[in-house]
């Protein structure tokens, strides 16, 4: 354990050093404010805020820690390059689907350690995972081919009766999808036994909300930041988990994604960073703790 690190407390008072973990202690504590300086020796003071870790620390519900994620850079992105593209075959879906969320799940880690592990039969998500790669290929496939000898397809009532259809069982899917694995994640030390009790009709609600927040510009990142925290908090069982990302990080994040993607180059780090950033953004704590 190196003990590195320095920190001003609520008071302006400097201390350290202190190792991180230790900071991290001291952060649940509430003795460091988001704007509070915090800086590893020889290094830039920057606030505690703009270190995810603490940031989550900070924000965490009493006994709570953030979880970890662990994600390489290039296995996670060939394993999504693999897993949307057979979406896109949709056969393949439902062998891919579960195969990469397992390996999702077990790149993620309990705040004491412990990796987590998807443990599930296959028939369910299979027929999960069809679904939603049929439901966003069929109507692109259908209209596609009614276009080929009807140049007006687009406005035709059968078309947008499709799609409706296919909207809905996206959303039913994704919902299905959602408390499958979150019911199916288990942790090594089998201390983890939880389910997802929130209900589709608010499910539906919160994506709805989402999608019309894109029309102001910048407001659906607040919008998926209580979307995630509504997902969190309704996770029943032996552990509570709490959201604790704001809306600005959420937003600028994602700019940061998008653009830097516009260079290709840069993607399979950006995915990665955004993913090991939003886990540490959940907070755990064992039911009870106090």
């Amino acid at each position: 354990m190196t003990w590195n690190h320095y920190f001003k407390d609520r008071t302006g008072a400097q201390n350290g050093p202190v190792s991180f973990e230790e900071l991290l202690i001291v952060a649940r504590a509430g003795r460091i404010a988001p704007d509070c300086l915090v800086w590893p020796e020889g290094g830039e003071p920057r606030p505690a805020r703009d270190i995810p870790e603490l940031a989550a620390a900070i924000n965490a519900p009493a006994g709570g820690s953030p979880l970890r994620g662990d994600f390489p850079v290039w296995n996670l992105f060939w394993r999504s390059l693999v897993t949307g593209f057979g979406f896109f075959l949709v056969v393949p879906a439902p062998w891919l689907g579960l195969w990469f969320y397992r390996w999702l799940a077990g790149r993620i880690s309990l705040p004491n350690g412990r990796r987590l592990a998807l443990e599930s039969a296959f028939a369910t998500p299979a027929v999960l995972f069809l679904g939603l790669a049929l439901s966003i290929v069929a109507p692109a496939v259908y209209a596609g081919i009614v276009a080929a000898g009807d140049p007006g397809a687009a406005e035709r009532a059968d078309v947008a009766t499709i799609r409706l259809v296919a909207s809905a069982v996206e959303f039913a899917c994704s919902f299905l999808i959602l408390r499958w694995f979150v019911g199916a994640l288990r942790s090594e030390d089998g201390a983890l036994d939880i389910s997802f009790r929130g209900g589709f009709w608010a499910f539906f609600g919160w994506n709805l909300a989402l999608g019309l927040s894109i029309l102001t510009i910048v407001g659906w990142a607040w919008v998926a930041r209580y979307m995630a925290r509504w997902t969190c908090r309704n996770i029943a069982g032996s552990h509570s988990f709490e959201f604790v990302g704001e809306g600005v990080e959420i937003l600028w994040r994602t700019l940061v994604v998008v653009f830097g993607s516009l260079l290709i180059i840069p993607i399979p780090w950006l995915v990665a960073w955004y993913y090991t950033w939003f886990v540490a953004q959940i907070v755990t704590a064992p039911r009870g703790a106090a």
